[in-house]
């Protein structure tokens, strides 16, 4: 089963490799990148194109960087309450059953009776 997901996902790099190359060899066309800020001289149109998918990429990457770590911090915080939930958990798991160790509730029934 591995190998066969890592045969397929090599076909699948070794079309996109292919498709990103004969996209480069067909669009040999000059343009001209206008900006608010900037002007450029005449680029190639892949070189453009390419570019602006690269220029994305990196800003999706970013923010999905700073995602993580917001939720990484949030993740954190859960697991520490979890820990804590857990202690308690045992704490009370651990309490005696016997009724004599209960002396407390032992008056509290008396006191009800009596009434």
């Amino acid at each position: 089963m591995k190998s066969f997901k890592r045969i397929s996902l090599l076909l699948i790099g070794i079309l996109i490799g292919v498709a990103i190359i004969l996209f480069c060899l067909f669009n040999q066309s000059l343009v001209e990148v206008d900006l608010y800020i900037f002007k450029s001289g005449n680029l190639r149109l892949w070189f453009v194109v390419l570019g602006s998918v690269a220029f994305g990429l990196f800003l999706s990457g970013i923010s999905f960087l700073l995602l993580l770590f917001k939720h990484m911090n949030r993740i954190r915080k859960l697991k520490k309450e979890v820990v804590g939930l857990n202690k308690e958990l045992t704490y009370f798991r651990n309490l005696p059953l016997e009724r004599e160790a209960y002396g407390a509730m032992d008056v509290e029934e008396e006191s009800d009776e009596e009434l």
